[in-house]
């Protein structure tokens, strides 16, 4: 059984991988601002990704990404008994954000860091733009 659950994963990495990456570099890989950006599986895989640093590891932001929207979805519902929209650390250096992507699907997230030259309400629209973006060429 858990060999179907892997290879049904990587068939949906596969499947959306380039276009999520055509629209994700689209977006946002020219913006000065974005550190990174990347979108990934609510299982930890990495589906498309840009950074300006060759140091930050797709693999490991998509572990982390996928791992604090669990959590964040899941301190909403106990606490709030709510649905939990996004995700947004603010640090000195920068933002990061965490929105699971609005698609039929519902099985992918997409996080973006931003640093500190871009202010936190325009970071927000960005990251909720290119969501629904993203959810729309999975989609399609």
């Amino acid at each position: 059984m858990q060999a179907t659950v892997k290879q049904a994963n990587s068939n949906v990495v596969d499947q959306f991988s380039e276009a999520c990456q055509a629209t994700l570099d689209r977006l946002l890989g020219n913006n000065s601002a974005c550190v990174f950006a990347s979108v990934t599986t609510l299982d930890g895989r990495s589906l498309a990704f840009t950074a300006k640093n060759d140091a930050i590891r797709s693999s490991r932001v998509a572990a982390l990404g996928c791992s604090l929207m669990s959590l964040s979805e899941a301190f909403s519902r106990e606490i709030l008994q709510s649905q939990c929209s996004h995700n947004v650390i603010a640090t000195s250096h920068g933002s990061i954000i965490t929105v699971r992507l609005p698609c039929k699907q519902h099985q992918f997230a997409l996080s973006v860091c931003v640093d500190r030259s871009e202010n936190l309400a325009m970071a927000l629209r960005m990251t909720l733009d290119a969501a629904q973006a993203l959810a729309d060429t999975i989609d399609n």
